[in-house]
């Protein structure tokens, strides 16, 4: 019975958590494209690059690009960029050709701080897998633990 019910509870965690999740990255994507096509477009600058790899070894530019509203406030946004060392050269040489480059920067005009960096959005793609695996276990783990659970009332 303990095992039924752990089944039951850990598919209603992951069913409810990555069903949160998954909504809260469609939200966050809907967001994106409402900057996007409604924001101040701007030029920023890139001021700071850092790299790094996460635990699938995969490599990344953590990048910070400011720019000037209209009002003549300075915002910073960071973005992510895939990093091959294979195809751009060493990181130092990357830093120094990126340090100052310009990129294409729109913000909300009532909140600045809401921004987005052009080609660096939430994909929608990855928000709907995430519900639907979230669905698909969860429901899964249900099910195991809910007959775990009849079969020994029987």
């Amino acid at each position: 019975m303990a095992k039924a019910l752990t089944f039951l509870l850990a598919g209603l965690v992951i069913f409810v958590g990555g069903s949160t999740s998954g909504v809260g990255m469609v939200l966050e994507a809907q967001d994106d494209r409402r900057v996007l096509a409604e924001g101040v477009r701007t030029t920023g600058v890139i001021t700071k690059v850092e790299f790094y790899t996460d635990r699938r070894r995969h490599s990344y530019k953590d990048l910070t690009v400011y720019f000037l509203t209209e009002d003549r406030r300075v915002y910073g946004k960071r973005t992510l960029e895939r990093y091959y060392d294979h195809i751009e050269g060493s990181k130092s040489t990357v830093a120094d050709q990126m340090h100052g480059e310009k990129r294409v920067v729109f913000y909300d005009r009532s909140d600045p701080g809401n921004s987005v960096i052009e080609g660096a959005t939430q994909p929608f793609t990855v928000a709907y897998l995430v519900i639907m695996l979230a669905a698909g276990f969860g429901a899964a783990f249900i099910r195991s633990g809910w007959v775990g659970l009849r079969r020994r009332q029987a």
